[in-house]
């Protein structure tokens, strides 16, 4: 009795272990898993006060499970901009930080994206001097697959800026609507 017992319990151990093995995690085989690397230029506009200016930048990032892009973004704008209670000034914003995306059906030639960028960045105005701002920028829109290793999107979104410190300007004149091009240059291999 004691022989089969013991039989019994290092079958059931032994089972245990084996399904121990298929756990799934966040970074693994069922969890994400890095399929791929993209960056390139984007290029953009959107209107300040009464003006529109164009904004350029890039960005670069791991794809995770064909569909999630974990990355960084810059943006700079530099223009002469009229606002509300300001004559025409020369102003610089620039900014960087997290980018989070999201694709939806990626391995289709036209497919939806959606993304994020949380940062912080530096803008100038020639009569008011240099202030420090948070910026959060969702965005959505769609991805072309031109090659395998080039994509383009059009997203459009909106800019938030807050903690300005200007006293003529608030957080809402430095927000904006934007329309924007991506040009994505990479591979992915995780098919």
């Amino acid at each position: 009795m004691k022989r089969i017992l013991f039989t019994s319990l290092c079958v059931f151990l032994f089972s245990l272990s084996l399904t121990a093995q298929k756990e799934e995690t966040v970074f693994g085989y069922s969890g994400l898993r890095l399929t791929g690397i993209w960056g390139g230029p984007a290029i953009g506009t959107s209107q300040y006060g009464e003006s529109y200016t164009f904004h350029r930048g890039g960005f670069f990032g791991l794809e995770f499970s064909n569909s999630v892009f974990l990355g960084w973004g810059w943006y700079k704008i530099e223009d002469a901009v009229e606002f509300q209670d300001l004559p025409i000034q020369d102003f610089d914003l620039g900014y960087n930080g997290f980018m989070l995306g999201y694709s939806a059906l990626p391995n289709k030639m036209f497919h939806p994206k959606l993304s994020l960028l949380i940062g912080s960045g530096n803008f100038n105005i020639e009569s008011e001097g240099k202030d420090r701002v948070f910026i959060l920028q969702p965005s959505a829109g769609f991805e072309v697959n031109v090659f395998r290793w080039s994509h383009a999107t059009v997203e459009a979104g909106y800019r938030l800026a807050a903690n300005s410190d200007y006293a003529l300007l608030s957080d809402s004149d430095l927000s904006a609507w934007f329309i924007e091009f991506k040009f994505l240059f990479g591979f992915s291999w995780g098919w």
